[in-house]
């Protein structure tokens, strides 16, 4: 960033700018693309399942955020890597 502000403020405000609207989009590309697994998965007959499950995906992630169920989730997700190194190992030999 320091390089950058060499250039002037414009180009910080600029760049911070321009990281935002990226992050931004591509968090909204993933939200989609969860929504598609889902739909694979679990197909509604609308056309729309993809966007239906993506909304469904999106509330569930923020419940879990704002009630402070994340550490929870973590255990599960521990248990799961876990499983999956074991499950590596075993593929591997």
């Amino acid at each position: 960033m320091e390089g950058y502000a060499r250039f002037g403020r414009w180009m910080a405000w600029l760049l911070l700018v321009s990281i935002l609207v990226k992050r931004h989009l591509t968090n909204l590309s993933l939200i989609l693309l969860m929504g598609v697994a889902v739909n694979l998965l679990v197909p509604l007959p609308d056309p729309r399942g993809a966007v239906f499950w993506s909304i469904v995906v999106w509330t569930l992630a923020l419940w879990v955020m704002w009630w402070g169920r994340y550490p929870r989730v973590e255990k599960w997700f521990r248990v799961l890597a876990i499983l999956l190194a074991c499950c590596l190992v075993l593929v591997a030999c």
